[in-house]
């Protein structure tokens, strides 16, 4: 799953995040944009969380991070996202990319010869 969110940042691409909703304690659907993925070490054990925007969020209130233990599936769908709807810079990503830099045609970043 990690890997699936990772490319999708790397290839700005949105996603569709499957989770558990403790409040609705039901499985929901929303689209996203991947923001960042980090871990926490807790003692003996790590969490990993996921930095998303959900698109379907009313107002301007997408930010939303869920622990990996909510989710249940990461589907990358064919739709670009810009970054500027919703992250400004400088800013320390713990997943590396520079989305500053205009993606390629194949959607992936442009890397500097």
């Amino acid at each position: 799953m990690r890997n699936t969110f990772i490319k999708a940042i790397h290839d700005r691409k949105k996603v569709l995040v499957h989770f558990f909703s403790p409040d609705d304690r039901e499985i929901l659907v929303t689209k996203c944009a991947p923001i960042d993925c980090w871990s926490v070490n807790g003692g003996e054990s790590s969490r990993i969380s996921y930095d998303l925007w959900d698109y379907e969020a009313p107002g301007n209130q997408g930010a939303m991070t869920l622990p990996e233990e909510l989710i249940v599936n990461i589907e990358i769908l064919d739709e670009p996202f810009d970054p500027a709807e919703f992250a400004d810079w400088p800013r320390r990503w713990v997943v590396a990319r520079d989305w500053r830099q205009a993606p390629s045609a194949n959607g992936s970043m442009a890397r500097p010869g």
